[in-house]
């Protein structure tokens, strides 16, 4: 049975896909399942641009299973700047990392939120330390594929970028693909 953390936990986590190429290309990975207006998980699969998600249920265990069929990894995302989650101890995070790999990775569980879907990894979003996120950080897609896309794909650890979210991409992913 989920401690009362442990359900304050799964409310405010995310799920994010990654659509992950070789590791000289990159994709575009986006937030989804926030508003109800971002359509479908599986429609947001099917336009090609990028890979998304859900906030929680056992109803997305399929078009999770899909999108994964095509090669698009699923990641379930902790945090963000208005969660106020936090590890306090590495007994915490032992708990949480124990709760989270029987819940949502390779482990057992009578409570997958998720069903029968297993995800591809986690993404801590942890921003308590404010400099960590000073703004939004949003960049113009003129001025990320011409100034800050030429700096970075050359990176060994360049895996592509990431939109924040699926409600207000209006255009921008498509704009940007070419050039991640």
């Amino acid at each position: 049975m989920a401690t009362h953390k442990q359900t304050s936990f799964l409310l405010s986590s995310l799920l994010i896909i990654s659509l992950c190429k070789s590791s000289q290309a990159g994709g575009i990975a986006i937030y989804w399942g926030e508003s109800s207006d971002e359509g479908t998980l599986a429609s947001t699969c099917a336009i090609g641009n990028y890979h998304p998600s859900v906030n929680t249920c056992t109803h997305q265990s399929t078009a999770i299973q899909a999108c994964q069929r095509q090669g698009i990894k699923v990641l379930l995302s902790l945090g963000g700047r208005v969660v106020s989650y936090s590890l306090s101890s590495a007994n915490d995070a032992k708990q949480d990392a124990n709760f989270l790999w029987n819940n949502y990775l390779g482990g057992r569980s009578n409570s997958r939120p998720l069903g029968d879907a297993v995800l591809n990894g986690i993404d801590f979003d942890i921003e308590q330390a404010p400099a960590a996120a000073p703004s939004d950080g949003f960049i113009p897609a003129h001025e990320l594929k011409s100034q800050v896309l030429p700096s970075i794909k050359s990176s060994p650890k360049y895996g592509g970028v990431m939109l924040w979210n699926k409600k207000y991409d209006n255009g921008y992913s498509s704009s940007i693909k070419g050039a991640v």
